[in-house]
Order: C-alpha cells, then sequence, then structure tokens
C-alpha cells in the first residue's frame, strides 16, 4: 500500500515501474480514502504502541493506493525491495532508500508475511469488489432509452419559380441581348419606285420594263 506521503509526492509510477520490472503481476489496484475504522483494523497489532494514533490519523488525512501483487516468493521479495521500516536504515537501491528519509514518512507499507498479507488483502477486499464487476458490467449492454416525442416533420415549400416577366437570372444580370452582326430586328420595306440604272428595262430606251420585285433584306 502506498502511504499518503507516496500519493501526494507523485511517486505511484515509480514503484509499480519497481515491481513490474522486478517481473511481479499487479493484480488489483485502486485509490481509496481508507475509513477510520479499516485503518484500526488494519494496524490492530501495533495498538499497544503509543504512535498507533498518529499512524491511523495519517493513514486516513489522505487517499492511499492499496495494491495486490502476485509472483514468486513475493512476500519476502517484496519486503526485501521496500526497505527497512527506517529509510536511514535502508539500503541504497530500496523503494525507502531512495526516496524518504523519516520513519514517520516511509511512503510504503508491505505485509511481513504471507499470513499477514492474506489478512490485509480480507481487508482490503472491498476495495478491490469492483473488480469482479467489471466483466459483467462491460458484457451488460447499456438500457435503452425511449427517445421523447419528436413534432411532426413539414417538408420545406419548394424555391419560387421566377415568372417571364422576371427573366432568366443571366439575362436580369447582363440585360438584354444585343442584336448579331448582319441582322436586323425587322425586315426593311419595298421600295417604292426606283429601277436598274441603264440597259433593259430602264426609261426613255423605248423598251418594255421589267416586273417590279420589292427588294428584301438579307438574313
Amino acid at each position: 500500500m502506498i502511504k499518503p506521503d507516496g500519493v501526494q509526492r507523485g511517486l505511484v509510477g515509480a514503484i509499480i515501474g519497481r515491481f513490474q520490472a522486478r517481473g511481479y503481476t499487479l493484480k488489483a489496484l485502486k485509490m481509496v480514502a481508507v475509513p477510520r475504522a479499516q485503518a484500526e483494523a488494519h494496524y490492530a497489532d501495533l495498538k499497544a504502541k503509543p504512535f498507533f494514533g498518529d499512524l491511523v490519523e495519517y493513514i486516513c488525512s489522505a487517499p492511499v493506493v492499496a495494491m495486490v501483487w502476485e509472483g514468486k516468493d513475493a512476500v519476502k521479495q517484496g519486503r526485501a525491495m521496500i526497505g527497512a521500516t527506517n529509510p536511514l536504515a535502508s539500503a541504497p537501491g530500496t523503494i525507502r532508500g531512495d526516496y524518504c528519509i523519516d520513519v514517520g514518512r516511509n511512503i510504503i507499507h508491505g505485509s511481513d508475511s504471507v499470513e499477514a498479507a492474506k489478512h490485509e488483502i480480507g481487508l482490503c477486499a472491498f476495495l478491490f469488489l469492483f473488480l469482479a464487476c467489471l466483466p459483467a458490467c462491460a458484457a451488460r449492454p447499456p438500457p435503452l432509452r425511449r427517445p421523447p416525442s419528436l413534432p411532426a416533420c413539414r417538408s420545406d415549400p419548394p424555391p419560387p419559380t421566377p415568372s417571364k416577366s422576371q427573366g432568366s437570372p443571366r439575362a436580369s444580370a447582363s440585360g438584354p441581348p444585343s442584336p448579331s452582326r448582319g441582322s436586323t430586328s425587322k425586315r426593311l420595306a419595298p421600295r417604292s419606285s426606283g429601277r436598274r440604272r441603264g440597259g433593259r428595262g430602264t426609261s426613255g430606251g423605248g423598251g418594255q420594263t421589267r416586273s417590279r420585285r420589292p427588294l428584301r433584306a438579307l438574313l
């Protein structure tokens, strides 16, 4: 169990990394605020000590990280990795020898025997109860909620069509089209008089005049 000072100093990752690098398997972990009754039961073997009250108050003062590690000779090797209770007596390379110097703030607790480990895991069983519920919760689909009633959908009205008087947008933007070259807006009226100059069909020549044909514009 990483104590409040280890959590507050941000040493959780470093401590977990040491056990994982050694080859142990993390079976359960949870950050929790320990109730006072749970703390007193946890340190029941130290109840006769004068520092028992301060120790309980300290453990309950802030959240801790409870862990269960699994591996070969995990209890004995775990105690060796943690170091002596007094950090000043801990060898360099141990967790307490590297990260703390005060016996009242020795950042971590470890079971000293297999029997003690079973007892402490039993006391902390409520901390890890949620782990057994995770597979069931993951397999159970969330409940379906009936969507609220929605108003009837109304189709949008079609866009307005331009009238013939308005003309197309292109024509209104650019103005009326200009007539092309070589075309006229209307046919030319035929000439009322006039004949070909010279030759047959001219006046004064004495010959017959040709029929008058109206001139038409070239389209």
